[in-house]
């Protein structure tokens, strides 16, 4: 039996779009398998029901917090999504991408890992995600 990768729904705002994209592609270099909202969606695509589906598909959440993307609905509903679902359970994983006060409540509760600006998400930042997600799918 084959075992399929572990799907990660990546969770953003628009403007932390580049932090994102390297996020996703490390990732995938390591073998998860990411949707990625801002790449994956096309136009003319009905939205609503993909993103649906792909959060009904996935395994894990990681979720980018900036002083833009607390302020999103669709963050905010996807958050809630996965914290109303047993697929989730444990498998959120909040990551710092700046700082900011309006983190949701029930957020600041979960392991978080943190950037920095000096830090380079692809070296000991994104190591600590991977074990996060890693130690996550191991749960399931």
């Amino acid at each position: 039996m084959v075992e399929q990768p572990t799907k990660v729904f990546l969770s953003y705002a628009l403007t932390d779009r580049a932090v994102a994209e390297r996020i996703r592609r490390v990732l995938q270099q390591h073998s998860f398998q990411v949707f990625d909202p801002g790449f994956e969606l096309q136009l003319g695509e009905n939205w609503a029901e993909r993103i649906g589906k792909e959060l009904s598909d996935s395994d894990a959440m990681v979720v980018l917090l900036s002083s833009e993307s607390v302020k999103s609905l669709n963050l905010r509903s996807e958050i809630g999504f996965a914290l109303g679902s047993s697929n989730y359970q444990n498998r959120v994983i909040p990551v710092l991408i700046e700082p900011t006060e309006d983190i949701p409540w029930i957020l600041r509760t979960f392991p978080m890992v943190k950037l920095s600006d000096s830090v380079d998400p692809g070296q000991e930042v994104l190591k600590a995600l991977l074990g996060a997600i890693r130690g996550a799918a191991n749960v399931m």
